[in-house]
């Protein structure tokens, strides 16, 4: 099973580090031969620059570049011989008069002066090479290994112009330092409605596990100066959920809270119109924020409404704490402060989501350390193993952003690209279902459903023909392509759409009546016994979590078809699993809306569930009871 997670990216990265220093990659020594290893592949070149410096060879330099377009046609044998050629004339500063061996996989370059069909460019080539080199070519098989790397469609190169920046900006990529962060110009503020005060609420009960998580964080949190002792006659409950990678983070129930705050109306900045500013980019880098909202001060007069009860006493933020309303609004205008002369120029800025665009590699590398130095100027931090450099395409707000332009994530459609075959009338029924919802956006869609209605008439015959495998895999292909599949908008109000089975949950997410984007999942087996109003709302959790993206600071509707869940917001007592769900939900601000079961778009896709359960809830509980 391949599986990559936060901390193979960490290793991936800090491998990139170690091959690009002391003392893997070294200093070149004119008195010592040099070794020039080079490959070629269908799109790219590489090479490794090498010396032996008494344990071996080792690295002095990398290189590698995409080939042009005419590039591309030459023959293997052009491409091997223009990889030497590139490779001597990068490092011509070193090799020039120096006795360099040249190792490759490819046999015929070892005759290079004797071949009798060399055309005029490589004609031209071979002069250059023996004008100003002098060459051994050398044949060993898998000799280019190394340099064959560096052909591939990963930009190694990337990994040197990263190690450089992080060296001069070591301070941005260091752990945050104890202490309060600077007074900033924008702190977040909690304007509570007139005449209301937050109130003072019981503890939950706490597993074993737990008690002993809340101990560990708040001796950290006192220790770094987030918190401290609080005399508040306010305080919110502290509980816990389970984090992607593992373990417990610590959060407070700050619903009552939520309730009588003003809301901030500071509007987090326009996907579209952010993205409007990428047109000739070429260079993406993506820049994460380690604990942003901890990175922000709460302003003095407020600090005792964040007042936290916890079985080791009673304590209150000095910094932003998850779970506040009006805590993106507040970290977005810090971060338009920060680098407002940049914003739509060079940097696109989504609360601790850094865009930096470029035209060229060289500028961007310029544009890299304008932001870092934004970052280092004003103390903020940003997580390394989270961080992307020198892509051409990456992920950005849930769109693959790169020089080809603005792209659907296929995470957003996998529901429904995956859907399996129908093997009776229910299940065409359901895919069908489905369909028929977004049927004003499908050109002829009578008669691209035909062979798959037919199926459904009382007393027809079940075949799945051709015609019906086409008519299915084109309604997929309708389904998760323009014009009925939109790039999200958030200058429109969103609706997520929820249902669960006994089998699954699934939701859509929607604008103006089209998808945004399709998600479902199979039930874990304690998912199963859930009530169905639990199963209802944990459709609902479980759609919020996959478009947090999408959803945070703005307002948008969820539409469900079980009633219990529009009164979930106004009930007194939690059970622990509605608790740790609550937290979330707060961070969130939405209305909640019946819709009858028979007009819900999202039960054909609980009743056919793509994605694995993940026993996300189940590992909560274990957690909770100290399993």
């Amino acid at each position: 099973l391949f599986w990559w997670g936060e901390k193979q990216q960490a290793a991936f990265d800090q491998l990139n580090i170690v091959l690009t220093s002391p003392p893997v990659l070294r200093i070149a020594d004119p008195d010592r031969p040099y070794e020039v290893i080079t490959d070629a592949s269908v799109i790219a070149i590489g090479a490794v620059l090498l010396q032996d410096f008494g344990e071996g060879l080792q690295p002095v330099a990398y290189e590698s570049r995409k080939l042009h377009g005419a590039e591309k046609k030459y023959t293997v044998h052009g491409k091997e011989m223009l990889a030497i050629v590139h490779a001597f004339k990068t490092w011509r500063c070193y090799l020039t008069g120096a006795d360099v061996t040249v190792r490759t996989d490819h046999k015929s370059l070892q005759y290079l002066r004797a071949q009798p069909n060399l055309n005029p460019q490589q004609i031209r080539w071979l002069d250059f090479l023996q004008s100003n080199v002098h060459y051994t070519i050398t044949y060993k098989r898998g000799a280019n290994d190394i340099a064959d790397a560096l052909t591939r469609p990963t930009a190694h190169t990337a990994a040197i112009l990263m190690k450089v920046l992080v060296d001069e900006f070591k301070e941005v990529f260091g752990s945050i330092p104890d202490g309060l962060p600077p007074d900033r110009a924008v702190g977040h503020t909690i304007p509570v409605e007139p005449g209301k005060l937050p109130p003072f609420r019981p503890l939950y009960r706490l597993s074993p596990a737990e008690y002993e998580e809340a101990k560990q964080r708040i001796e950290e949190y006192l220790k770094k100066g987030w918190i401290e002792p609080s005399a508040s006659l306010h305080g919110a409950p502290i509980l816990f959920v389970n984090k992607k990678g593992g373990g417990l983070r610590m959060c407070v129930d700050y619903r009552a809270l939520n309730k009588i705050t003003i809301k901030n109306r500071y509007h987090l900045p326009r996907i579209e119109d952010l993205f409007d500013r990428l047109h000739g980019a070429q260079w993406f880098s993506a820049l994460d924020l380690a604990q942003g909202y901890h990175q922000l001060r709460i302003t003095e007069e407020d600090v005792p409404k964040t007042a936290l009860r916890s079985p080791f006493g009673h304590f209150q933020w000095r910094v932003l704490s998850f779970g506040l309303t009006n805590a993106p609004a507040s970290f977005q205008r810090a971060m338009n402060d920060v680098f407002r002369e940049a914003i739509g120029h060079f940097v696109l800025v989504y609360l601790d989501n850094i865009l930096v665009y470029s035209k060229t590699e060289n500028e961007h590398t310029q544009h890299l350390k304008w932001v870092l130095g934004k970052l280092r100027e004003h103390k903020f931090y940003a997580r390394l193993w989270k961080c992307h450099f020198y892509k051409h395409e990456l992920e950005y707000l849930g769109h693959l952003v790169g020089n080809n332009g603005l792209k659907v994530d296929p995470k957003n459609v996998v529901a429904v690209q995956n859907w399996p075959v129908p093997q009776d009338v229910c299940q065409i029924r359901s895919f069908l279902g489905l369909a028929n919802y977004f049927r004003r956006f499908l050109e002829n869609y009578s008669t691209v459903v035909a062979p798959l209605t037919a199926l459904t008439r009382k007393g027809s015959a079940w075949e799945w023909t051709r015609q019906c495998q086409e008519a299915f895999d084109k309604v997929k292909t309708k389904l998760t392509n323009g014009p009925v599949l939109v790039l999200p908008d958030p200058s429109k109000p969103y609706e997520v759409v929820t249902d669960a089975s006994t089998v699954g949950i699934g939701a859509v997410l929607l604008q103006e009546g089209r998808p945004v984007a399709f998600e479902s999942r199979k039930v874990s087996p304690a998912e199963q016994r859930y009530t169905t109003s639990k199963q209802e709302l944990l459709a609902v959790v479980h759609a919020l979590r996959t478009w947090r993206c999408y959803l945070e600071g703005v307002e948008f509707v969820v539409t469900t078809d079980h009633c219990p869940n529009t009164y979930f917001s106004t009930q007194a007592t939690l059970t622990r699993r509605q608790a740790r769900w609550a937290e979330l939900l707060s961070g969130f601000t939405f209305d909640i809306r019946y819709r009858a079961g028979s007009t819900n778009m999202a039960d054909p896709l609980s009743r056919q569930p793509i994605g694995a359960a993940t026993g996300l809830d189940e590992t909560e509980d274990k957690a909770a009871n100290g399993e």
